[in-house]
């Protein structure tokens, strides 16, 4: 009954954001009116995000549940596998924090596009839930989130609020489309403890590198250059030793009908991730980001992506694609500083 629940809240939510993304796009296109073959065209876009939302969620009910394993230990969930290789306390304005550092293994045949929110859940010891805070402002890898390719890994952390239900021992969550089932235990003899790594990339298929360009349906993008900058350059009072800032280069052509999100790193973004060889996900620098726009249909723009990474690291990936609506369907691209 609960996952029903979840399931019903979830479809609302969908179906109102589309809808409402639909009514903004008319509001701003008020002198013209939509034709009946328009209309019926977003109507059925709506209806199969939706299908494949309740498809997803029933595919998540069904996922096998592995036993419950501890910090440096495999869990496995269909093609998916977990680890918690590191965990520490914070404390932030007050609040405290719970702070895991995880591998997420694809060990299937296609890309996964892995929700934090989606995927991720926490209880202590009495089953009270403590809150996944995406905004954590502390992460020292980046929040685990993103596609994940197949045969390969991503490492993140995720910051879990526990301020109201302090435990000797947790229970972190993980399952698909908040279908969680429990997972990895963590006690207090795992703070401030650092785990081997328990899963191994395969290798990253590169499609692009620095030089070319790549085409989408209306879109193409080339990937102009990377450079390494002093980590303040822009006026940033970042310091966390061994880290340094690189700026990528890369131009949109949009050619589309609709304007298109070019101005960040993340899940909404053209730009989904760019991660280091061993799928550490790099800390995007948000310079200028107030001032930064969606490209326009006809338009081309040039902009620049600053990412801190570990001085350690020579070998990245990213991976891109201007549409929302196919998040596994990446392309990949690679590079290395000298």
């Amino acid at each position: 009954m609960k996952s029903q629940m979840i399931k019903i809240c979830v479809l609302m939510f969908i179906s109102i954001s589309i809808v409402g993304c639909s009514n903004q796009t008319e509001k701003a296109n008020a002198e013209s009116t939509p034709t009946v073959k328009e209309i019926s065209n977003e109507v059925a876009e709506v209806v199969s995000e939706v299908s494949k939302l309740s498809q997803d969620m029933d595919e998540a009910e069904k996922l096998p549940n592995g036993d419950v394993v501890g910090c440096g230990e495999a869990y496995i969930q269909g093609d998916m596998k977990y680890s918690v290789i590191g965990a520490r306390l914070d404390e932030v304005d007050g609040s405290k924090y719970l702070v895991l550092k995880m591998e997420a293994y694809n060990d299937s045949a296609e890309n996964y596009n892995f929700s934090a929110m989606m995927n991720l859940g926490m209880v202590n010891s009495n089953g009270q839930e403590g809150y996944l805070d995406i905004m954590y402002p502390h992460y020292e890898v980046d929040l685990l989130d993103g596609n994940i390719l197949s045969g390969n890994k991503i490492i993140g952390e995720a910051a879990f609020d526990i301020t109201e239900i302090q435990s000797d021992a947790y229970i972190l969550k993980i399952g698909k489309m908040m279908v969680l089932s429990d997972a990895i235990e963590v006690t207090g003899s795992d703070i401030d403890v650092t785990y081997d790594a328990v899963f191994e990339n395969g290798g990253v298929k590169s499609d692009f590198t620095v030089g070319d360009t790549v085409e989408f349906e209306g879109v193409s993008i080339t990937f102009d250059g990377v450079r390494i900058e002093p980590v303040n350059t822009y006026d940033s009072n970042y310091d966390q030793p061994d880290m340094g800032l690189l700026v990528l280069d890369m131009t949109m052509e949009n050619q589309s009908d609709e304007a298109i999100e070019f101005t960040s790193v993340g899940m909404f973004s053209t730009i989904r991730q760019v991660c280091a060889e061993d799928g550490s996900e790099l800390e995007y620098e948000g310079y200028s980001y107030g001032n930064r726009f969606p490209v326009e249909p006809g338009e081309t723009r040039s902009e620049t992506f600053g990412l801190y990474y570990r001085t350690s690291d020579h070998n990245f990936y990213m991976t891109i694609n201007p549409s929302v609506q196919e998040r596994e369907k990446v392309k990949i691209g690679t590079f290395s500083l000298e």
